[in-house]
């Protein structure tokens, strides 16, 4: 009776061991790259992915989802054309792409110049040379990752949401085209019963949309890591005031309004969503400084530098270290 007994407690603490081991292993991670609005500062993004890649190696930015608004559209588009595996090839060939792009290969004036664009299209330059750009130098047209992007339909007002279900050639020439349509400056496109301009005009970083996108894959939000690359900076200097003319109190107002509204993006997402593993963020020290549609190569190239660089201080301060200064920040100005 004993060694049944025996038995049957021994029995029960293996299936106990093997139900935990199954629990343990049925985890399945999700890791996504969110990536903001930025005009010509994408190719800041396009850098600083070069950076991560070469401190964390491709297994620390095999992302499963990517996200992207505007210019991070296009990059989203970019990075995702390339499997898991191709890391390198991709932050390689992101290089290549931005280095090789100038204004002419991203828009061009309509036949009628300015009073064409102004009174008889929807944006003030024509963009189809971009998309003859992207045919061109693109080493391939398949969506290997999950990806989300985002762009503002003017018919209602709302920010909508492609994933690579559309194809490559709709989700490329009309959704990343749609979700970096400048208003006012390039064409807005109108696709699926929509006239889509810029999701900038809506939400400059799309948190959510990447831990909706990872939710296909993880069961809950601890297995979520996100990591994210702005094009706008984290720094807001105590200044000394008491010299201020009304000048210099509107140009603060307006570094300070600025600020706020960049980093509320990222502590909202903190806020919204506290279990997710928020990893790494890229972002300028300062803001990157110059016109975000001239596409000047000189300009390029040094934010393509700098991109690498900040990532890499980003991997020497460690994981969430970047997050948790923001979140300290928000928190400090909002008491």
């Amino acid at each position: 009776m004993k060694g049944r007994i025996s038995l049957l407690l021994c029995m029960s603490v293996a299936l106990l061991h093997l139900a935990i081991m199954l629990q343990t292993t049925s985890a399945t991670p999700c890791k996504a790259l969110v990536l903001e609005a930025g005009g010509d500062r994408g190719a800041y993004q396009a850098g600083a992915l070069k950076g991560l890649y070469e401190g964390l190696g491709s297994e620390g930015i095999d992302y499963d989802v990517v996200s992207g608004v505007s210019i991070g559209s296009i990059n989203t588009i970019a990075y995702s054309i390339f499997p898991s595996g191709e890391e390198k090839e991709a932050t390689d060939w992101m290089i290549e792409f931005w280095e090789g792009i100038t204004r002419e290969n991203v828009f061009v004036n309509w036949p009628y110049s300015v009073p064409e664009g102004l009174f008889y299209q929807k944006g003030l330059f024509n963009t189809s040379v971009f998309i003859d750009y992207v045919k061109e130098i693109a080493p391939r047209q398949e969506i290997f990752r999950k990806v989300t992007l985002g762009a503002t339909d003017l018919k209602s007002g709302k920010f909508v949401r492609f994933t690579e279900e559309l194809g490559f050639e709709d989700l490329a020439f009309k959704g990343a085209k749609g979700s970096s349509a400048i208003p006012g400056i390039f064409p807005a496109v109108d696709f699926m019963n929509m006239t889509l301009v810029d999701g900038g005009v809506e939400n400059y970083l799309d948190v959510a949309g990447a831990i909706d996108r990872c939710m296909e894959i993880a069961d809950t939000d601890e297995e979520i890591t996100i990591d994210v690359i702005m094009c706008n900076g984290d720094t807001l200097d105590i200044v000394d005031t008491s010299d201020y003319n009304t000048i210099d109190v509107v140009m603060r107002y307006r570094k300070v309004t600025k600020y706020r509204e960049e980093m509320r993006w990222i502590n909202d997402a903190l806020v919204t969503f506290p279990r997710v593993n928020f990893r790494y963020l890229v972002i300028p020290e300062k803001p990157l400084k110059g016109v975000p549609i001239l596409f000047n190569k000189k300009h390029t190239r040094r934010m393509i530098n700098l991109g690498r660089e900040d990532a890499w201080k980003a991997i020497e301060k460690g994981p969430y270290t970047q997050f948790d200064k923001i979140k300290e920040t928000m928190e400090a100005i909002q008491s």
